[in-house]
C-alpha cells in the first residue's frame, strides 16, 4: 500500500497557493533533457522561488548522480509504502532546490502498473502545493507511464536537437500525448544547437510536421546553444550555473527561465485561468481543492497593480472630459478598455526581449489571461469610473 494518499490528504486539509507543474520530456535519450531540468530548477530557485524537482524517469533515474547528491530516500521507497512523497524530499544543495530522486541505477519502477502511476501523479500534484515551481524530469520516450505523468502537469517542454532521430522520436511523443489529450500543446526547446540557424531549421521542420499531421503548431520556448562547459559540469557533478555562470548554455537557460517566470508567476494559483479549484486543467489535473473565499478575493485583485489603477483613473478622466452627454458613456468605456488591452499587450510583448516571437506572443496572452476575474472586471471599472467622473463634471463643471 503506497503513501500517496497521505500527500493528497495533506494538500486537501487547507487550500493554498501553488505554482504550476512543468514536465520536461524528450522523444529519445541523450538530448540533454535531465541537464536542462536541473539547470532550470536551479535557475528558478536562484530567482527566489521555492522549487521542487521530481526525477520521474522510472526506468533509469540519474538526477542525483548528475548533482553528486547521496539521496537518503527516493520514489522506490514511496511506491513501496515506506515513505510519503513529502518524506522523500532531499536537498539538492545549499541555497538550492528540493529533489525527489528516482531509484538511481535501478529499473525497479520501470514496469510500474498504471494504478500506481496514477497515484504517483496525484501525489506529485499534492506535493507541489508547497512549492512555487515543480518540475518533473520524465523518462525519454512515449511509454504509457510517461504520457500519464505528462498529462498530469500544466505544461510540457519537449527537448530535441537537430538530429533526425531526435525529431522523429519527439514527434512520436507529442502525437501520443495528443492522443490522450487532444488539447495538449507542449512547448519546444532546441538543445545543444550548433547555431541559431540550424536550431530554427530543426524547429521549423518539427513544427511543420506537427501542423500537417496533428493540426497544431507547438510554440518554440527557446534555444540552448552547444557549449563545451555542459559536459564538463556533468563530469564534475556540479550544476552548470554554479560552475560556469557566464557560459552560453547557462545564459540561454537563464533567458528561458526568465521568460517562464514572467509567463507563470509564482503568485498565480496553478491552472490555465489562474485558479486551482474544482475544475480540471487543460492537462487533465484535478486536485479537488476548492478555492476559499479569501483566495477568490485575492485572485480578483491580484491582476491590478498600482499602474493599472492609475491608468484606469487617468483614462477615466480623459474619457469624462471628452464626453458631452450620458448616451456616450458605454462607447467611452469600451474605447478606454480597448486602449487598455492594446497597451498591456504591447508592454507584455515587448517585455519578452529577444525571445522567439511566437513564444513572446503566447507570453503576452498568458500574462494578460492569468487573472481572468480581474480581466472581466476591468470594463465595469472603466464604466463606473467614467460615470462617476462625468457626473462630477456635470455637477460642478456645467
Amino acid at each position: 500500500m503506497t503513501n500517496f494518499a497521505t500527500d493528497a490528504g495533506m494538500a486537501l486539509s487547507a487550500p493554498r497557493r501553488a505554482g504550476p507543474l512543468l514536465a520536461i520530456a524528450s522523444g529519445k535519450g541523450g538530448v540533454g533533457k535531465t541537464t536542462l531540468a536541473i539547470a532550470m530548477a536551479h535557475a528558478f530557485s536562484r530567482r527566489g522561488q521555492r522549487t521542487l524537482l521530481v526525477d520521474a524517469d522510472l526506468g533509469m533515474a540519474n538526477v542525483d548522480v548528475q548533482l553528486g547528491v547521496s539521496a537518503v530516500s527516493d520514489l522506490a521507497s514511496v511506491v513501496a509504502g515506506d515513505l510519503s512523497l513529502a518524506e522523500a524530499v532531499n536537498s539538492a544543495g545549499e541555497d538550492s532546490f528540493d529533489l525527489i530522486a528516482g531509484p538511481s541505477g535501478s529499473a525497479a519502477l520501470a514496469g510500474l502498473d498504471l494504478e500506481n502511476v496514477n497515484r504517483l501523479a496525484a501525489g506529485v500534484t499534492a506535493a507541489s502545493m508547497a512549492y512555487d515551481r515543480t518540475l518533473i524530469d520524465l523518462a525519454a520516450g512515449a511509454e504509457r507511464s510517461t504520457i500519464r505523468l505528462a498529462a498530469a502537469t500544466d505544461d510540457v517542454i519537449v527537448v530535441l536537437n537537430d538530429e533526425p532521430t531526435s525529431l522523429t522520436d519527439a514527434y512520436a511523443f507529442v502525437k501520443t500525448l495528443r492522443m490522450r489529450d487532444e488539447g495538449a500543446s507542449p512547448f519546444v526547446v532546441v538543445n545543444n544547437a550548433p547555431d541559431h540557424a540550424s536550431a530554427q531549421a530543426a524547429y521549423a521542420g518539427f513544427a511543420k510536421t506537427c501542423e500537417s499531421f496533428l493540426g497544431f503548431r507547438p510554440p518554440l520556448a527557446g534555444i540552448v546553444r552547444r557549449d563545451p562547459h555542459v559536459p564538463q559540469a556533468i563530469r564534475a557533478q556540479v550544476m552548470l550555473e554554479k560552475r560556469y555562470p557566464a557560459c552560453d548554455a547557462a545564459s540561454d537557460i537563464g533567458k528561458l527561465v526568465r521568460l517562464w517566470s514572467m509567463a507563470f508567476r509564482s503568485s498565480r494559483l496553478a491552472g490555465p485561468w489562474g485558479a486551482r479549484d474544482d475544475r480540471t486543467s487543460t492537462r487533465g489535473r484535478n486536485t479537488g481543492v476548492r478555492m476559499a473565499g479569501n483566495d477568490a478575493w485575492s485572485l480578483l485583485w491580484a491582476g491590478f497593480t498600482f499602474f493599472d489603477l492609475s491608468f484606469i483613473l487617468m483614462a477615466g478622466i480623459v474619457a469624462a472630459l471628452a464626453m458631452r452627454r450620458w448616451g456616450q458613456l458605454t462607447a467611452a468605456a469600451l474605447i478606454a478598455y480597448a486602449v487598455d488591452v492594446l497597451l498591456r499587450f504591447t508592454l507584455e510583448f515587448m517585455s519578452a526581449g529577444d525571445m522567439p516571437a511566437n513564444f513572446a506572443m503566447d507570453l503576452a496572452f498568458a500574462r494578460m489571461d492569468m487573472h481572468a476575474l480581474s480581466a472581466m472586471l476591468r470594463p465595469f471599472l472603466y464604466f463606473g469610473t467614467i460615470a462617476i467622473l462625468f457626473g462630477i463634471k456635470k455637477r460642478y463643471g456645467g
